[in-house]
């Protein structure tokens, strides 16, 4: 399935959506996200690295921080547990 974006941040969007739909699945990694976009490795490189600065590894990274964070912050669950809801 190919992705259609209207904008940098439609893509962002987007491929945020799929990381946060595999947040638990410690092996979803960058050739997943490709893979689910239906662009080139090039492509989604070039993209995200010209909206975010960021390599598709760190861009997937900081998502995982990101919700990591948000469920600490909520103290209802342990660092442990927290690291493996992210996918660490």
């Amino acid at each position: 399935m190919r992705l259609t974006f209207n904008n940098d941040k439609d893509f962002i969007e987007k491929l945020t959506g799929i990381v946060l739909a595999n947040i638990d699945n410690e092996n979803f990694g960058v050739d997943e996200l490709i893979k689910s976009t239906g662009l080139s490795h090039a492509t989604v490189l070039h993209k995200i690295k010209s909206i975010s600065q960021k390599t598709i590894s760190q861009f997937i990274c900081e998502i995982r921080l990101h919700k990591a964070f948000e469920l600490l912050q909520n103290g209802r669950v342990t660092s442990a547990e927290v690291a493996y809801k992210v996918g660490f």
